[in-house]
Parts: C-alpha cells; sequence; structure tokens
C-alpha cells in the first residue's frame, strides 16, 4: 500500500510538472507572437501616419493642422491598442491553461480516490 501511494504522489508531481511547463510553453509562445505582431503593427502604422501626413501637405493643410490632425489620430490609435489589450490581458489565464473534458474528468477522479485514500 505505502508503494502505492508513494507511486501515485510521483505521477501526481509529475502530471502537474508537466502541467505547469506546458503552460509556461505556451506563455512564452503568446508572448512571442504578440511582440511580432506588435513590431508588424506598429511599422504599418507609422507608414500610414507619415502617408497620411504627406497627403494632408499636399491637399492643402498647413504643417500645425496636419500634424494637430495626424496626433489626434495617433492618440485614437493608441487608446484602441489599450483597450485591446487589456481584454486580451483579462482572457489570458483561460487560454493558457485549457484541458480536455476526458483528461479533467480522469484528474479529478484520480484526485477524489487520493482524498479518500489518504482519508482526507
Amino acid at each position: 500500500m505505502e508503494k502505492l501511494l508513494v507511486i501515485a504522489t510521483l505521477g501526481r508531481k509529475a502530471y502537474s510538472k508537466w502541467l505547469f511547463q506546458r503552460m509556461v510553453t505556451r506563455a512564452i509562445a503568446v508572448v512571442a507572437i504578440v511582440l511580432i505582431i506588435a513590431i508588424l503593427i506598429s511599422a504599418l502604422l507609422i507608414g500610414l501616419l507619415f502617408a497620411t501626413h504627406t497627403a494632408l501637405l499636399q491637399g492643402g493643410a498647413t504643417p500645425q493642422m496636419a500634424m494637430l490632425m495626424i496626433s489626434i489620430i495617433t492618440l485614437f490609435i493608441i487608446g484602441m491598442l489599450i483597450r485591446l489589450t487589456q481584454h486580451f490581458a483579462r482572457q489570458l489565464p483561460h487560454m493558457l491553461a485549457p484541458q480536455s473534458p476526458m483528461t479533467a474528468r480522469i484528474s479529478d477522479t484520480i484526485n477524489a480516490f487520493m482524498d479518500g485514500f489518504i482519508g482526507k
């Protein structure tokens, strides 16, 4: 019986370690993808804002008015990106550790068995 308890405990520790490694790997992947997307989006936005500024100047706007319009557009874009970041940051814990229903049921069954076996 003691050996069974030791094997079950080791199995539980190995499973939790594997689950943690999987979660860390997913978190690193999410951070890397977010970083790459941020670099691409910022490059596109800088090019778009430069093209808009140039079009405003060629359209007859004064440099101060063109800069003011570009500043307002930039602040609006930054505000929208902050809101999107906050939205996805709230959903991040749910995306990192999804479990299939089969794995969750097996894990719950084993945990209940061990709790009953130990006498909790």
